[in-house]
């Protein structure tokens, strides 16, 4: 019983790490690549989780996953954000509506599809969602094109100016 979260706490423990470097790697590589290689990384994880019904097989591929999906909703929710065409926070809202729908969703499908065959290709959603990731990245940009200089703030010592008094 207690080896029973493991698999989870290696997924959320790497798209932790992932999170942290993620930012390093677009500015570096651009969304569009990160991207990419996220959804191969999540492919092979989940790939290799349910090729290798082990606990070690298990945790690795979940971590995997982890790792690889680490960037993709701050790539989503960027980009939404800066759709053309659409008021600031329009796009925004409607990726997080979808999300929300999709998680909502997603665990009563595999519930269905494991119900009806076996948990192992319940979870073939995850690999396929991967593959996905591959072929929808293209709509992201392929590096970036501004890096904006850190925002000056009471953290780097600087004070904000006082707002101007109520007339």
């Amino acid at each position: 019983a207690a080896l029973a979260a493991t698999g989870y706490i290696a997924m959320v423990g790497t798209q932790f790490i992932g999170r942290i470097a993620g930012d390093r790697l677009v500015d570096r590589f651009g969304q569009r690549t990160v991207a990419r290689t996220g959804g191969i990384v999540v492919a092979l994880g989940m790939g290799v989780a349910l090729a290798l019904p082990t606990v070690p097989g298990t945790i690795a591929g979940f971590g995997l996953a982890g790792l690889g999906v680490a960037t993709l909703v701050p790539a989503a929710m960027s980009e939404a954000d800066a759709l053309p065409g659409l008021r600031h926070g329009t796009g925004l809202t409607v990726v997080s509506w979808l999300m929300r729908l999709s998680f909502l969703l997603s665990p009563p499908l595999v519930g269905l599809v494991s119900d009806a065959t076996s948990l192992r290709t319940g979870l073939l959603v995850i690999p396929l969602a991967g593959v996905l990731v591959v072929l929808l990245a293209q709509v992201l940009p392929r590096r970036i094109t501004r890096v904006l200089p850190p925002a000056a703030g009471p953290a780097d010592g600087h004070r904000r100016p006082a707002p101007p008094p109520a007339a």
